[in-house]
């Protein structure tokens, strides 16, 4: 079982990716788990996609594969559907995560992902840190996502979910400083 669990969430477009991609280059024997990536392989397994087409019909399948696009397109804007698909998934993912966990000979995993309390990942991670950055930046870097956005807790609601927030509204380097500085303060180093 690894040292350390850490999920690092946030809002999308906050700055998740990178903080993950600098705690890889910077710390060594960790484990990376994109629970978007995650998410993806669990549209497509065999006791999840009959009933995905149940719920949501054949038009969100492609070419023999669930067309997220479509499946996105009808959630978003259908809250109702959008928890029918969170309970379709959610468990498939949790289980996904904590097997990854259980075989990794790791010291450390983290697990990124928005919706990390919300699929219940949050009981697994020893600690949980919330990557926070304004509206207007995250809409100046992805002006697509508002809608996504609109539907994600505010930042507020992450910050006060999670054990540690890093703020990313200054320079690269200094976001990386603070990544750096939090993970000696947690016992995570190289």
């Amino acid at each position: 079982m690894p040292k350390a669990i850490v999920g690092i969430t946030g809002r999308t477009g906050s700055g998740k990716s990178m903080a993950c991609e600098w705690i890889l280059e910077s710390i060594p024997n960790v484990e990376h788990i994109d629970c978007d990536h995650v998410g993806h392989k669990v549209l497509e397994m065999p006791d999840v996609k009959p009933k995905l087409l149940a719920a949501f019909g054949p038009t969100i399948q492609g070419d023999g594969a669930i067309n997220r696009k479509a499946l996105g397109h009808i959630v978003f804007n259908n809250k109702r559907k959008l928890e029918q698909l969170n309970d379709i998934v959610h468990p498939k993912i949790c289980d996904e995560v904590r097997s990854t966990i259980n075989s990794t000979k790791k010291n450390v995993v983290i697990i990124e992902g928005a919706l990390i309390h919300q699929v219940g990942l949050e009981h697994m991670c020893t600690h949980t840190i919330c990557i926070d950055s304004p509206t207007a930046t995250i809409l100046a870097r992805r002006p697509n996502n508002e809608n996504i956005l609109s539907k994600q807790p505010k930042a507020n609601d992450y910050i006060n979910m999670c054990h540690h927030t890093i703020k990313n509204n200054t320079s690269i380097a200094l976001f990386k400083e603070k990544i750096t500085q939090l993970f000696l303060r947690i016992g995570i180093s190289s």
